[in-house]
């Protein structure tokens, strides 16, 4: 069976078959071509049109959760899609660290000596918490979950926005997409871990983030487009927004030579914004996992079995 690892995923083409054994042959391939895609699974994040249309693979796995990269109606017929998660953990752990700068952002500590000491402990100012504050979560999955579960162990209360407004482990209250406007303007943190497609791209347009107190810390780790991308900077810019942590972005490098800002416009230059690239999931040991998910699921291709996380066809 042939399996490919395309383009920035190829390096991790040697991981994929040392899990998969001999019986399995696993190439990378940095540049693609349409003809070059004659294989049983193609591991990539992204496919175009034409790429999909020339591939003989059975199974598109994609190596992370988001799929939106891939021309799914493009693929031959029989084709099926899956992903994979094992970031949430780090994603959580990412969003709380956030949360935690945010509060203690106004406590620098001196370093204390014999000149410092007294003029610190003696003028020491109070510092903020987090328990009691208000988190949205917009997205209830995977990564919602795993955020809700450690702001609860702080004392946050915390809402969800899913879909339907269906119940989901460890928030207090769940609600659907169509009534996220009614918890804005009381939401203290305001995380994003949705999917992006045709129902949340510019899901917070200018006059949703205008429903946001002018306290609260914005937190994205879904994808740049969920946010407008001139409005959340003018938002930030003009202090309407009080903070943010921004770890998705609206411009990608194809490789590390291209002259590429993650933006139109200077986030990086506002103070009251903290810019990470793209890394909140990549955590040691992620690989690992997730190759290991992506060798069972490629097995039991193989095997005839039923694949895990299949979102090709439309579930």
């Amino acid at each position: 069976m042939k399996v490919l690892a395309l383009r920035q995923h190829s390096p991790h083409a040697a991981l994929l078959g040392e899990l998969l054994g001999s019986e399995f042959d696993v190439q990378g391939i940095v540049n693609v071509t349409p003809e070059a895609l004659n294989a049983d699974v193609l591991v990539t994040t992204h496919l175009s049109s034409e790429e999909a249309s020339a591939t003989t693979a059975r199974l598109v796995h994609v190596p992370g959760a988001g799929y939106e990269g891939i021309a799914w109606r493009s693929l031959p017929d029989g084709c099926v899609g899956a992903n994979v998660f094992c970031h949430e953990v780090p994603i959580a752990e990412y969003v709380l660290h956030a949360a935690l700068a945010h509060v203690f952002a106004q406590h620098k500590p001196l370093p204390l000596t014999e000149t410092t000491w007294p003029r610190a402990y003696l003028q020491r100012e109070f510092r903020d918490e987090l328990y009691g504050r208000r988190m949205t979560i917009v997205g209830t999955g995977h990564i919602g979950q795993e955020v809700a579960k450690r702001a609860q162990a702080f004392g946050i209360a915390t809402t969800g926005i899913n879909r339907r407004g269906g119940a989901a482990p460890y928030f207090n209250v769940t609600a659907p997409i169509g009534r996220i406007d009614a918890f804005l303007a009381d939401a203290d943190i305001l995380v994003l871990c949705c999917p992006l497609d045709d129902t949340t791209r510019h899901l917070f347009d200018r006059e949703r983030l205008a429903r946001l107190p002018s306290t609260c810390l914005f937190i994205n780790v879904a994808r740049g487009e969920v946010v407008e991308e001139e409005a959340l900077y003018e938002a930030l810019r003009d202090r309407r927004i009080g903070a943010a942590v921004l770890d998705v972005w609206y411009q990608y490098p194809k490789t590390v030579d291209d002259a590429l800002a993650p933006s139109r416009f200077p986030f990086v230059g506002l103070s009251n914004v903290a810019t990470t690239p793209h890394i909140s999931g990549w955590s040691r040991g992620l690989l690992d996992r997730r190759y290991r998910a992506i060798a069972d699921n490629i097995r039991r291709l193989k095997e005839g079995l039923t694949l895990e996380n299949t979102i090709w066809p439309d579930r």
